[in-house]
């Protein structure tokens, strides 16, 4: 997906195999209904590697309404994630700007790399590998430079955070 506006009323780009960039885009999404809308997500239904996720160059969007994250992988995807020069705006979601939660028998990703990221998020959770509650894996954290809240404050690599 490259060089696109997508404007959704529910959901944004499914990513669901390997090789999946999205490059210089603009995606601004609202869900409704009894649904919640994602702005980037990835699902795969069992557990899975998806390698080769790149989101680059790109601004997500969410604006209100029944909406869940603006970047969020689970229910297996196991992304191989890499995100350079991306700004999420999830101050409209219940579960942040970035949520990839990862626990045993259910990995939203396996690793991360993460360079010029820029995040608004009312509930400062920020960019989030924790599953909302339960066990916890910590996913393989790669390159992690310039990852910040749109004041500038920096967001500690997710290994940093918490374990077990």
């Amino acid at each position: 997906l490259k060089d696109c506006r997508v404007l959704g009323a529910r959901e944004g780009p499914r990513i669901s195999g390997n090789d999946v960039t999205i490059d210089g885009c603009y995606i601004e999404i609202a869900g409704r209904g009894d649904d919640h809308g994602d702005g980037i997500q990835g699902y795969a239904g069992k557990q899975a590697t998806m390698t080769n996720i790149v989101i680059r160059n790109t601004k997500i969007v969410m604006r209100p309404g029944s909406n869940n994250a603006g970047i969020f992988a689970a229910d297996g995807a196991g992304w191989e994630l890499t995100l350079e020069n991306v700004f999420v705006d999830g101050r409209n979601c219940p579960n942040g700007a970035i949520w990839l939660p990862c626990r045993p028998g259910d990995l939203g990703v396996r690793s991360v790399s993460a360079r010029n990221v820029v995040v608004l998020d009312s509930i400062g959770r920020g960019f989030s590998t924790l599953p909302n509650g339960g066990p916890f894996v910590m996913p393989a954290v790669g390159d992690w430079s310039d990852v910040r809240w749109a004041d500038g404050r920096p967001i500690p690599r997710p290994d940093l955070r918490r374990k077990g």
